[in-house]
């Protein structure tokens, strides 16, 4: 049976700029122009975790959205949550966790780093783990 919740999901997790983009790989067609306007677009997100809930921060954009565990294993678990942008719809998304402070989720080919948030604003973990090449 599936726990309802993880405690390794549950606090405020920040994008990973640097880590993200360090591995990152662009389709070659794309300008040099789009590439650094897309390249903006990381780290800036901020996720906090409750046991139902996703409240997010996105430069000026907020939100809060339901989300259930669906699995979980000794790396990861696996979520869906209510996509407020397209009413109805319960996407999945497997988290990939580095540690007890990173983890990663796929974007497309890719994938996103995301870093545990201290109580205190650092964006400092508990521990310095980087991402595994």
């Amino acid at each position: 049976m599936t726990p309802k919740t993880d405690s390794r999901l549950l606090g405020t997790w920040q994008s990973d700029r640097e880590s993200t983009l360090a591995e990152w790989r662009f389709p070659k067609r794309i300008t040099p122009a789009r590439r650094a306007k897309f390249r903006d677009i990381f780290g800036h997100l901020q996720v906090t975790y409750t046991r139902t809930r996703i409240r997010g921060f996105l430069r000026e954009y907020r939100f809060v959205q339901r989300f259930e565990l669906l699995g979980v294993d000794s790396e990861s678990v696996v979520i869906r949550y209510e996509d407020l942008l397209v009413h109805g719809t319960w996407p999945l998304i497997h988290i990939h966790f580095v540690g007890r402070d990173r983890y990663w989720i796929s974007q497309g080919a890719n994938r996103e780093w995301f870093r545990r948030v201290d109580s205190d604003g650092s964006g400092k973990g508990r521990s310095e783990t980087k991402p595994a090449t």
